[in-house]
């Protein structure tokens, strides 16, 4: 049969689609669970909503990802860009600094906010209140050199594995740097947050995604507007 082309401006269409990629590090043994060059994915799943932040926010629990429930606790973890031999490089860009403002916005909605030592002092800075943690275990405790002498960064007696494994954490996002520098301590709290089912974020504009999403969210619900299921026909209808 003859088809006719039907053409569609983008203008026009009133919905978005937001395509997310799920992963299976659980069957990994041993794999870091970040992304890289590679592909590491093994599916996608596309979501339509009303608005960008609906269909990123339905396209992750789509692929198993768990909301921390309402006024849970995250774990923060969020490495400064090093150049990967003579440390940190003011060059590159700060991952901590372009996160504070959803950091902000998760102490606004609720959330109990742990951070792994350097991470909670950069943010409680700016008066977020962020609980420091060591990222390892009371025998590997993470160290800085201060004053020509080695003292503990952090006031916690637990560590983040320690915590991650009570089940404490509704959350984990751990953003490594470019060139892994952390890949002793930062990866075993990745691998962790993985073999204990925890949600993780390893992805810096991911996580700031992620915080968006629950806050419009969340201002929905304030408006006592409920967000109803819809197929993929209703949304085409609307074009």
């Amino acid at each position: 049969l003859p088809v006719k082309p039907y053409d569609i401006s983008l203008s026009d269409i009133e919905y978005v689609a937001v395509k997310c990629a799920m992963f299976s590090f659980t069957r990994l043994h041993g794999a870091d669970p970040t992304c890289g060059i590679e592909m590491a994915s093994t599916g996608e799943v596309a979501c339509l909503g009303d608005n960008v932040h609906e269909a990123f926010r339905a396209a992750m629990q789509a692929t198993g990802f768990k909301l921390p429930k309402p006024n849970g606790s995250i774990l923060l973890s969020i490495e400064k860009e090093t150049d990967g031999e003579d440390g940190e490089d003011e060059t590159l860009p700060d991952e901590r600094e372009e996160f504070r403002e959803s950091v902000s916005k998760l102490k606004k909605m609720g959330y109990q906010l742990y951070g792994t030592s350097e991470t909670a002092e950069y943010y409680n800075r700016f008066d977020l209140n962020v609980v420091p943690v060591y990222k390892m275990t009371s025998n590997y405790y993470e160290k800085v050199e201060f004053k020509n002498k080695m003292e503990p960064t952090s006031t916690s007696t637990s560590s983040a594995i320690e915590l991650i494994k009570s089940g404490l954490f509704d959350l984990v996002i751990a953003i490594p740097d470019a060139c892994h520098s952390d890949r002793n301590q930062g990866y075993l709290m990745r691998r962790t947050t993985v073999d204990f089912g925890v949600p993780l974020i390893t992805n810096v504009k991911v996580a700031k995604m992620y915080v968006d999403s629950e806050e419009g969210h969340r201002q929905t619900c304030h408006k006592m507007i409920t967000t109803q299921p819809k197929t993929i026909q209703e949304f085409y209808n609307t074009v």
